[in-house]
């Protein structure tokens, strides 16, 4: 029975992947595409964000930033699950997928059906890429720095703009959306009946983080964000930052040390408070991290709350494949001194045991050179 249900199963991915191949939709550039109607610069600036760090592994690593355009969009087709667009005949926008591999991921993956369109009048944006990609780091690194576009012209001048929402928003994405989004934009959960959006006018909002390897937000996106948070959070910018602060993995279900007490006992010793981040209301975390004036972590979504920190060093422990410096590039655009420790294990979610020593050793040569070890340029 088992291996008839095992057999059954296998068929029918099979079945699912040709069926994908068959009718999977061709691809064009929104640039090749009569729907374009208006190409809009956001960030004219581009640039490049080099980190060094004695202290980090490697010593010097750069991320380039680039200029943004929103692109004006009439009578398309929007799949707000994943924030893929397309022109009637359901033909993709290269452009709408954030990478070329993110792209042929959902090409691949899903099918995007004409039928039974939504029909919406005034202009409309979305922000969602795809849920494969969605938790906390992604949300505030990938998906609503994108509402930063409406904040320019000719957005700000239209008397109404709906955001297209393809579930509830959670609660911190509702506070975020809360202080960031302007006065003229109204959100609108797509009913799960409709398979996409028939929009007569629709901007594409850029993604403001380039690539897949780190976080690569412009410091003056970056800036824009933060203050307008704590504004709308009535919080000072620029806290009293006294807190040591480690962000314990203990109730994760991957990612955490097999030597975790002796880990915060020895952090303990050295004037830290360690902290499940999971315990946290989302404005205790912001808060909790406008006070830290040093965080220790291994890599996880948790350390996107340096966004909100000032004045703070960052120590991520992290294992030797990651290759993704989304905390080191983030430090970096943030001008925070940053250090890292690297396990020795193969794979980023081992359960490994915490190196002590060598957690200990960096803390110390963190503090005693305070952010001299440390060079970030912007050019």
């Amino acid at each position: 029975m088992n291996n008839t249900k095992a057999l059954a199963s296998t068929l029918l991915r099979l079945s699912d992947r040709l069926r994908r191949r068959v009718f999977r939709p061709r691809v064009v550039s929104v640039f090749e595409s009569p729907v374009l109607q208006q190409v809009v610069s956001i960030l004219p600036s581009s640039g490049t964000i080099v980190h060094r760090s004695k202290l980090a592994t490697p010593e010097t690593l750069a991320w380039p930033f680039s200029s943004k355009e929103a692109y004006v969009l009439h009578d398309v087709l929007v799949w707000a699950r994943n924030g893929i667009v397309g022109q009637l005949d359901g033909a993709i926008l290269a452009e709408t997928g954030r990478t070329a591999y993110q792209l042929e991921h959902l090409l691949n993956r899903v099918t995007f059906p004409k039928t039974n369109p939504l029909m919406i009048d005034v202009p409309c944006v979305s922000i969602e890429r795809d849920a494969f990609w969605t938790n906390y780091y992604h949300s505030l690194i990938d998906d609503l720095p994108r509402l930063y576009a409406l904040h320019h012209e000719p957005f700000v001048n239209m008397a109404k703009i709906i955001l297209l929402l393809p579930r509830p928003p959670k609660p911190f994405e509702r506070i975020v959306m809360e202080a960031i989004l302007p006065d003229n934009v109204q959100t609108m959960i797509v009913p799960s009946d409709r398979n996409c959006v028939h929009a007569k006018c629709y901007a594409f909002l850029p993604f403001m983080n380039d690539g897949y390897g780190g976080a690569s937000l412009s410091p003056e996106y970056l800036s824009w964000f933060r203050q307008r948070l704590l504004l709308a959070l009535d919080l000072h910018a620029s806290g009293k930052a006294d807190k040591c602060v480690y962000i314990s993995r203990a109730k994760a279900p991957k990612r955490h040390f097999t030597n975790e007490l002796e880990l915060m006992a020895c952090l303990r010793r050295l004037g830290f408070e360690a902290w499940c981040l999971e315990d946290l209301a989302f404005v205790d975390q912001v808060n909790l991290f406008r006070h830290a004036s040093i965080v220790v972590a291994r890599h996880g979504a948790g350390l996107t709350n340096i966004v909100f920190a000032h004045n703070c060093h960052v120590l991520e422990i992290t294992a030797p494949d990651v290759g993704r410096n989304y905390y080191r590039s983030l430090s970096a655009a943030l001008r925070l001194p940053y250090a890292n420790v690297v396990l020795e294990g193969t794979r980023r979610d081992d359960l490994l045991a915490a190196p002590l020593s060598d957690i200990e050793e960096k803390i110390a040569q963190m503090l005693e050179h305070g952010g001299a070890y440390a060079e970030t340029l912007v050019r």
